[in-house]
C-alpha cells in the first residue's frame, strides 16, 4: 500500500516537471520574437504592377483581373459593369498598406489567429507571382489586426484598418450603375394604363392656361399637379443595384417582364427622351426598375415614384370651370331664371379711357385748388377705391370650382346659365343645372362635374338683386 502512495507521488512530481519544462519552452519560443514599432511599407511593387485582386467574402468569391489598358473586369463575368473607380480605390488601398508594427522570428501563426485567418486577399502581379494578404486577430490592446503576408511566412505585421472592412463592398456596389438621360422639356408623359397625358402649347378651350390634356380623352387637368409629376419624373435616380445579369426568369420575377411590367415614357414631341420599367416592390417597399433591354436591375426609392403610381385622370381632373381673366372677355351673358346680366367688359374700359382724357385738360387748372385743399385734410383720409360690380360679379363666377365628377344620373333644369366670349371671338357655355340637395350638375365642353349648391345660390341671388 505504501509502495503504491510513494509511485503515485512520483509520477505527479512527474508530471509537474513536464508541464514546467513545456511552459519554459513557450516561454522561450515567445521571447525569441522580435517586435519593432514604426512604419512598414508592405509592398515592395507599384500598383501598375498590379493585375489582379481576388478575395471571398459571405461565402461569394471576388475575382477581378486588370488588363494592360489599365480596365477592370470580372474574371468570370466579362459583361459585369465594374465600376472603375471603384476597384482602383481597393488597388490602392491594398498596395499603399503600411503597418504600424513588425514581429520577426514568429513561429506560431496560429497564437496571432492566422492559422485559419478571418480573411484574405489575394494580389497578382505583372511578373506572374502572386502575394496573399491574410488577416488574422484583432490585436489585445484593440489597436489593429495582424496580419500576413504569403512570402514572409516568420512576419506578421500589425495593420490599423481590418481587410475586412476596407473589402466590405458586394458585388453591386463594385458595379457601375447605367446613368439615366437628362430630361429637359417633357410633352407627354404616359406610365402602364394608369396614366397618359399631353401638353398643348395652345389652350383647347376658353381657359388660356390650360395646357395639359388626357390623351385618350382631350379631358383638361390640373396643370400644376402633372407640372409636379414632370418634376418627380424627372428626378428619379437608381437607388440600389440588385442584379447585374438578370435573364427573362430573373426579370419576370421581379415584375420587369410579362403583363406585371408598366413603362414609365416622358416625351419630347413625338420623341421618347425616357423609357424605365417599373416592376414588383420589395421587402421595403421599393419598386424594380430597369432600363428596356439592360439586364441590370435596380430598386427605385418608393417615395421617389408613390405620386407617380398614384396618379390618374381620377386624381388630376380640373376642378377649373371657367378661367377667364376679366379683362380677356369680350362678352359674358349670365341668365338666371328670368334675369340676365350682360357684362361687357371692354366697353368699360373704353369709357373710362374716354373720361380720363375730358379731365385731362381741366387737371391743370384744378392742381393748386387741390393741392390747397389737401394741405388742409387729414392725411390719413383717403379716397376709396371704386369696385367695379360687374368684374366683381365676374369674378365670382370663374371662383367656383368642382367638387367632383359627374359619373352618374342625369340633370335637372337649369338654374344657371354663362355664356362667354374671348377677345380672340371663342365661345363657351357653362350650364349648371339641378342635382341634388347638396350639388348642381356643371356641364360644359363636354364635361359633366358637380359643384356646390350653396355657392350656385349665393351666385343666383347676386345675379337676380341686381339685375
Amino acid at each position: 500500500m505504501k509502495r503504491s502512495v510513494k509511485t503515485l507521488l512520483l509520477l505527479c512530481a512527474l508530471l509537474i516537471c513536464v508541464g514546467g519544462y513545456w511552459l519554459l519552452q513557450q516561454q522561450s519560443a515567445v521571447e525569441t520574437v522580435t517586435e519593432t514599432t514604426g512604419k512598414f511599407d508592405l509592398n515592395a511593387k507599384l500598383i501598375d504592377d498590379l493585375t489582379g485582386l481576388q478575395w471571398v467574402k459571405d461565402d461569394v468569391t471576388y475575382d477581378f483581373v486588370k488588363a494592360d489598358d489599365g480596365i477592370w473586369s470580372k474574371a468570370d463575368e466579362t459583361a459585369f459593369p465594374v465600376d472603375q473607380d471603384a476597384l482602383n480605390a481597393l488597388a490602392e488601398d491594398l498596395v499603399e498598406l503600411t503597418a504600424t508594427r513588425k514581429l520577426e522570428d514568429v513561429t506560431s501563426p496560429a497564437d496571432y489567429g492566422l492559422s485559419e485567418p478571418a480573411f484574405t486577399v489575394t494580389a497578382t502581379w505583372s511578373d506572374g507571382t502572386s502575394t496573399d494578404y491574410a488577416m488574422g486577430d484583432e490585436t489585445p490592446f484593440s489597436d489593429g489586426y495582424y496580419l500576413q503576408l504569403s512570402d514572409q511566412s516568420d512576419v506578421i505585421y500589425t495593420v490599423a484598418t481590418s481587410l475586412s472592412s476596407t473589402f466590405a463592398d458586394s458585388l453591386t456596389d463594385l458595379a457601375e450603375k447605367e446613368t439615366l438621360p437628362e430630361v429637359e422639356t417633357v410633352t407627354r408623359i404616359a406610365l402602364g394604363d394608369s396614366l397618359d397625358v399631353t401638353w398643348s402649347e395652345t389652350s383647347r378651350n376658353i381657359n388660356p392656361e390650360q395646357h395639359w390634356y388626357d390623351t385618350a380623352t382631350g379631358e383638361p387637368l390640373t396643370d400644376a399637379d402633372v407640372d409636379a409629376l414632370i418634376t418627380s419624373a424627372k428626378a428619379i435616380d437608381w437607388d440600389t443595384l440588385v442584379a447585374t445579369s438578370a435573364v427573362e426568369a430573373d426579370l419576370a420575377e421581379y415584375g420587369l417582364s410579362g403583363e406585371d411590367v408598366r413603362q414609365l415614357i416622358l416625351y419630347n414631341g413625338d420623341e421618347a427622351v425616357l423609357t424605365l420599367l417599373l416592376g414588383n416592390e420589395d421587402e421595403n417597399g421599393d419598386t424594380y426598375a430597369c432600363l428596356p433591354g439592360s439586364t441590370l436591375v435596380y430598386t427605385v426609392a418608393s417615395e421617389d415614384l408613390s405620386d407617380l403610381l398614384n396618379a390618374s385622370v381620377e386624381t388630376l381632373w380640373s376642378k377649373s370651370l371657367l378661367a377667364l381673366p376679366y379683362d380677356q372677355v369680350q362678352e359674358a351673358v349670365l341668365t338666371a331664371g328670368d334675369v340676365s346680366r350682360v357684362l361687357h367688359p371692354q366697353d368699360e374700359a373704353d369709357a373710362a379711357e374716354e373720361a380720363d382724357g375730358s379731365t385731362a385738360d381741366t387737371a391743370e387748372t384744378e392742381e393748386t385748388a387741390a393741392a390747397t385743399e389737401a394741405d388742409g385734410a387729414d392725411e390719413t383720409d383717403a379716397e376709396e377705391e371704386t369696385v367695379d360690380p360687374n368684374e366683381e360679379l365676374w369674378n365670382s363666377v370663374i371662383a367656383l370650382e368642382a367638387t367632383d365628377r359627374m359619373t352618374s344620373a342625369t340633370a335637372g333644369s337649369t338654374v344657371l346659365s354663362v355664356q362667354v366670349t374671348d377677345l380672340n371671338g371663342l365661345t363657351a357655355t357653362l350650364l349648371i343645372s339641378e342635382y341634388d340637395v347638396d350639388s348642381y350638375a356643371a356641364t360644359m365642353d363636354g364635361r359633366s362635374l358637380l359643384v356646390s349648391a350653396d355657392e350656385v345660390d349665393k351666385l343666383v341671388r347676386t345675379i337676380k338683386q341686381g339685375g
